[in-house]
């Protein structure tokens, strides 16, 4: 079973690489959810969890379907 680590840390990634996808800056997508950039700089090292009442912002301004997508990468 993965442990809450490996999960922010795929969560992070997973939601690095998809930002820079779309193009969306990490200022516009920090202050979508409602954190300083630093703070979503530290959320896609895996360095902190992304805040839970944020997950929505994110799945859609990320254009994903659901949650589980941050968990696996669907895109290149």
């Amino acid at each position: 079973m993965p442990s809450l680590r490996t999960d922010r840390i795929t969560i992070g990634r997973n939601i690095r690489l998809r930002r820079k996808d779309l193009g969306i800056s990490q200022t516009n997508l920090a202050n979508a959810i409602g954190v300083h950039r630093v703070t979503l700089s530290k959320i896609e090292s895996g360095r902190c969890s992304l805040p839970f009442e944020s997950a929505p912002i994110v799945i859609e301004m990320l254009q994903l379907k659901t949650l589980n997508d941050l968990f696996t990468q669907l895109w290149e």
